[in-house]
């Protein structure tokens, strides 16, 4: 994980937070924020915003609230605008992915329309 940190960090002139995700002591996730254009072909909707790169929760701790709690931390951590401001904190999710449209638009993300290769973008306004 740490060589392909370093190589995005080296290719990209994006910022990028990774954090683990805990129950306890026991790592149960994992969430990767940015800022900026983090890869080569990002979209558009990159440039000078917040991106919620991925998030990962164990199956077995999954359905428990903790993705929940995690976008919660995550909004909570981009509304600081730790990297320079931003109109929008964006993520993508592939179509068939209910769970996720689900918990992002629960936590006031909406879609835009427009994809990411396959994957829908959704957005949430940091303006509001």
């Amino acid at each position: 994980m740490s060589e392909a940190y370093l190589v995005l960090k080296e290719q990209t002139e994006a910022q990028v937070f990774p954090f683990g995700i805990y129950d306890s002591n026991t790592l149960i996730g994992f969430m990767m924020m940015g800022y900026g254009k983090c890869w080569q072909d990002a979209p558009d909707i990159a440039d000078q915003n917040y991106t919620l790169w991925r998030l990962m929760i164990d199956k077995n701790y999954q359905q428990k609230g903790y993705g929940r709690q995690a976008v919660e931390l995550a909004i909570q951590f981009v509304k600081q605008l730790p990297c320079g401001p931003a109109n929008y904190f964006w993520l993508s999710y592939e179509t068939e992915n209910q769970a996720a449209q689900s918990l992002y638009s629960s936590c006031g993300f909406y879609e835009t329309g427009e994809l990411d290769h396959d994957e829908l973008i959704a957005v949430l306004d940091l303006e509001n």
